[in-house]
């Protein structure tokens, strides 16, 4: 009997090898992953509930420690250092999870501590240093509510110009990520990377555009209780907050400029993509707390005020 039929062919010798899959561009890769990973999530949950504690309770401990019926800037300061000290720990922890150098946390740092210096410690401390005329501001300065409006228009102001930065960087990494082909990643891309001088006029446009946009945003948003705080705040120290704004402008430009060359290196956009979602999330939860902080501030230490008559 002939068992040679019982003997299976080799399929290696008549089938074809099956064809390699290609490869995914990169922006698709991006599209799948997501945009915040679980790890800085819940970094961003205790950050939020550290932040919260430390603003509803160091005013309360700044009083303990000074008298008078208005805070000095050292009692302002103590929330403002605590703040920066617990956003060191999150962006030390983010740096390690989204896998970019100590230059990116160093200006990622200082950005968000110009921020943080603005909103808990220049601000307030202009507001203070004043009589607050009732008939300039069109809420009651002595009650929260107020505040909460402003806090929204804020931070849509700050959004804008962080979002403008954003698109700016990622439009150019996904073009250096379509140009590229090759496999493995990508030597030098410092030639990718925008100029000194075009860095600084993009700064002070978008400082001067963030300002336009509140005044254009006033019929639309109906912003009357932000432009008078806006203008209490800088008529006490505008100059101050000025500087640290445009610090805040330069340094957030380059931490992107440090996440594009990341994303770039290692042909990987979540990289700047997440840096994007934390730098937004850290922008809502700062204005969160300061409406807390406003709120606490406002229960020890209330505004001084006069009527339109000056009594």
């Amino acid at each position: 009997m002939d068992n040679s039929t019982n003997i299976p062919e080799k399929q290696s010798a008549t089938t074809p090898n099956p064809p390699m899959a290609t490869p995914a561009p990169a922006a698709v890769l991006v599209a799948r992953k997501p945009k915040l990973p679980q790890k800085l999530q819940v970094a961003l949950l205790i950050f939020t509930l550290a932040g919260g504690a430390a603003t509803a309770l160091l005013p309360h401990i700044a009083q303990a420690f000074g008298n008078g019926d208005q805070p000095s800037i050292m009692q302002l300061a103590l929330t403002g250092l605590v703040m920066i000290g617990l956003t060191t720990v999150l962006l030390s922890y983010a740096s390690k999870v989204i896998g970019l150098n100590r230059a990116w946390l160093i200006l990622a740092l200082a950005y968000n501590a110009m921020i943080i210096l603005v909103k808990f410690v220049l601000s307030p401390a202009s507001l203070y240093n004043q009589t607050v005329t009732l008939d300039m501001f069109s809420f009651n300065p002595n009650n929260s509510s107020g505040y909460l409006f402003v806090g929204v228009v804020m931070m849509l102001l700050y959004v804008i110009v962080f979002a403008v930065i954003h698109l700016i960087y990622a439009k150019k990494v996904k073009k250096a990520l379509a140009l590229s082909e090759s496999p493995g990643p990508m030597q030098n891309p410092k030639h990718h990377g925008l100029s000194l001088g075009f860095k600084i006029l993009l700064g002070l446009a978008l400082l001067i555009g963030a300002g336009a946009a509140g005044v254009l945003t006033y019929p639309l948003f109906y912003a009357q209780p932000a432009l008078s705080y806006l203008s209490y705040v800088f008529a006490g120290m505008g100059l101050a907050l000025l500087v640290a704004l445009g610090i805040a402008v330069f340094t957030a430009i380059e931490a992107f400029d440090q996440a594009k060359d990341k994303s770039i290196e290692m042909r990987d956009g979540t990289i700047l993509a997440t840096f994007f979602w934390l730098g937004l999330s850290l922008i809502l939860i700062y204005h969160v707390l300061w409406v807390i902080y406003m709120t606490v501030m406002l229960s020890i230490w209330p505004f001084k005020t006069i009527s339109p008559s000056g009594k």
